[in-house]
């Protein structure tokens, strides 16, 4: 059946019933388009429906929902589009339509794969569903969409060629968005598999939906970018030409984040671990925070500014790779210690005052000293703990001080580029050897006599109040006593 004369006029809703394959061909001039049965076309052939509407602003609707049809390919203009096909979809082109009677919205429901030829135009609501296990593939460069929801779809790919918003999606794959547009949502949006963004350098990308749920988040390109994700998040290479912020239960830098003209704001309600590298420029800041956990670098990852702040502050431990930046270094371990992983670099490179803060715990140990370069600048530390004896164990140049500015009283030794020796009373003929690595002192000599109340002796072995480290060894784990070597 074919109905494509231009001069068709259909005084009102226009039904077609047929018994499948015998449909093909092209309908024009609707006002509303439905159907009483399943169409199924040959191969080879497909479904052309053009309603320019019978007058002036009026856009007739195409509803042909069931679940048995088969168009092969499609081409549809009309008001509110709705479809569905038993399997994939190919578009040829679509343009769905505000009107007098509709709003423009397009609905497709597949249980195949849907992918297009042609450009899609929607001028409200696109929602698509092709199975949790069939791909969405709508990469044309003219799309214009207004606001899209993925009911159902395995790799979802969207490309628009103005701004789009998001409504409420679930994603059994990965999903890739393009826009020349802001990108930005009105609904929760659940992914299982790697998510990845491009927005354009000059537009903003708005994805900070208390509910969302991401696996990974990469950003290609994008102005000013939010992101919040519920659960577990890991950022992928990223890389923006504004404000990046990121805030989720468990916060995870996989790949390098950079900013070309705006400042990093990362935030863990549980934790933040970084793998890989953070950069900004200027006087650019970056902030590392977490409520409750720790806040835990790799050795190898890099923090870096050009001149502006760089503050990390955990609920319980901060373990530092390297900070650099021109400006200050501000760390605060909140309910823990502030310690340098192992085989980092320096930790802390400064040229403005800084601090290392640890409200329960050390700032660095014997085994794995802080190691800093403040110039020209001051660095001030507080400690409430001891570990072997030591509160804090810094190596390295403040200048032009060479001190460290303590902001309170720390209970055990402040060690900087080597620890003071302790006062020792022993009995003329004993020999005292110090171990740079700790203030203990080890006895050469079978016995010592001290008026020191923390020293004991019972036998062979000397006993004190805080734990040796000579050996080093006896350091880990912390050894109570110390044995007398022999002369």
């Amino acid at each position: 059946m074919t109905l494509n004369n231009a001069g068709n006029t259909f005084g009102g809703p226009v039904s077609v019933t047929t018994a499948a394959p015998a449909f093909t061909g092209t309908t024009t001039n609707t006002y509303n388009l439905t159907q009483s049965a399943p169409v199924a076309l040959n191969p080879g052939q497909g479904l052309t429906v053009t309603d320019l509407g019978g007058t002036a602003g009026t856009r007739g609707n195409l509803t042909l929902p069931n679940a048995g049809n088969s168009f092969n390919t499609v081409t549809f203009t009309g008001g509110d589009i709705v479809w569905a096909e038993s399997g994939p979809v190919t578009i040829g082109s679509v343009s769905a339509n505000a009107g007098a009677i509709s709003t423009g919205t397009l609905t497709i429901t597949a249980t195949g794969p849907i992918s297009q030829t042609g450009a899609i135009t929607a001028a409200g609501l696109t929602t698509l569903a092709a199975g949790a296990g069939n791909n969405i593939t709508l990469t044309n460069a003219g799309n214009n969409f207004s606001t899209v929801g993925i009911t159902s779809g395995n790799n979802v790919a969207l490309t628009d060629s103005t701004a789009v918003d998001l409504t409420a999606s679930t994603v059994s794959g990965t999903l890739a968005v393009t826009t020349n547009g802001a990108l930005t949502q009105s609904g929760a949006l659940n992914v299982t598999g790697v998510t990845t963004l491009a927005a354009g350098a000059a537009n903003n990308i708005t994805l900070n939906n208390a509910a969302n749920d991401f696996s990974a988040v990469g950003i290609t390109s994008g102005n000013n970018v939010a992101l919040t994700d519920a659960n577990a998040l890991t950022l992928s290479a990223s890389a923006v030409s504004g404000n990046f912020s990121a805030n989720a239960g468990d916060l995870t830098v996989g790949g390098a984040v950079a900013s070309s003209g705006g400042g990093l704001t990362l935030a863990g309600a549980n934790t933040v671990t970084q793998l890989a590298s953070l950069s900004v420029i200027g006087a650019n800041p970056v902030t590392v925070t977490t409520a409750g956990g720790p806040i835990t670098m790799a050795a190898a990852a890099t923090t870096t500014s050009g001149t502006g702040g760089i503050n990390y502050a955990a609920g319980t431990d901060v373990t530092l790779g390297s900070l650099s930046t021109g400006g200050g270094v501000n760390v605060i371990a909140n309910g823990g210690s502030v310690l340098s992983a192992v085989g980092s670099g320096t930790n802390v490179t400064a040229g403005a005052n800084s601090t290392l803060q640890a409200f329960n715990g050390v700032v660095g140990t014997t085994a794995a000293p802080m190691t800093v370069n403040v110039n020209p600048a001051t660095l001030s530390v507080r400690a409430t703990t001891a570990i072997g004896g030591i509160s804090v164990f810094i190596n390295g140049i403040v200048l032009p001080s060479n001190a460290l500015t303590l902001l309170n009283v720390p209970p055990g030794s402040v060690c900087f580029n080597g620890c003071p020796v302790p006062p020792a009373q022993v009995e003329s003929g004993s020999r005292l050897n110090f171990n740079l690595d700790s203030v203990i002192p080890s006895y050469n000599h079978e016995q010592v006599e001290s008026s020191n109340p923390s020293l004991t002796i019972e036998g062979d072995v000397v006993a004190r109040e805080i734990g040796p480290c000579i050996p080093k060894a006896s350091c880990n784990p912390r050894a109570k006593t110390l044995t007398v070597t022999s002369d």
